[in-house]
């Protein structure tokens, strides 16, 4: 076995072993973000050595380097999303990073089973079929959350923590809206 093949195999299996405790972990610093990041380096170290193995053989692995390559964007733009949190209605970066980075878990977990199972075109429609109504029951309890959570301030930069003070003591001191 080669050390490319070795490489791609323990940053599958890192990933898979990862993606769990960032998606169950609560959403805040500490395990979600810890394992996320690990998860982040996997996905790379994986899809660039899926596209060395599939250059030494693509009329067979040509299948798993667009997975490869898909996986990684999901990943990529999901993180983005994370660390960026543009305004995209209402919690609207956290649905795009759950359904970009949930997607990219259905991708790896795709690529284990087709790996697994020689191809077997059940290994291509069985992770989505399970994974997507996952994603969909998470995505409307964020969306849920989002409309019933009072509304927090936007701050321009993380460190302005003035401007939340301000908003906080604002707050507590507004008069109650008539019913």
């Amino acid at each position: 076995m080669s050390f490319v093949l070795v490489t791609h195999v323990a940053a599958g299996v890192i990933g898979l072993v990862v993606a769990w405790p960032a998606l169950l972990a609560p959403k805040r610093r500490g395990l979600h973000t810890v394992a996320g990041r690990v998860y982040a380096g996997a996905l790379v170290v994986m899809t660039a050595t899926a596209l060395v193995l599939a250059s030494a053989d693509p009329a067979r692995l040509a299948g798993l380097a667009v997975i490869a390559v898909a996986t990684l964007a999901a990943g990529v733009v999901g993180v983005w999303f994370a660390r960026h949190r543009p305004r995209v209605g209402r919690r609207g970066w956290m649905v795009w990073h759950l359904n970009l980075m949930c997607g990219s878990v259905i991708s790896f977990v795709t690529a284990f089973a087709v790996t697994m199972t020689g191809g077997h075109w059940l290994s291509w429609v069985v992770p989505t079929l399970v994974g997507s109504p996952l994603i969909a029951r998470t995505t409307a309890r964020v969306v849920a959350r989002s409309h019933h959570a009072p509304s927090r301030p936007v701050v321009a930069d993380r460190g302005d923590r003035q401007a939340a003070l301000v908003h906080r003591a604002s707050a507590r001191t507004a008069a109650p809206l008539p019913r």
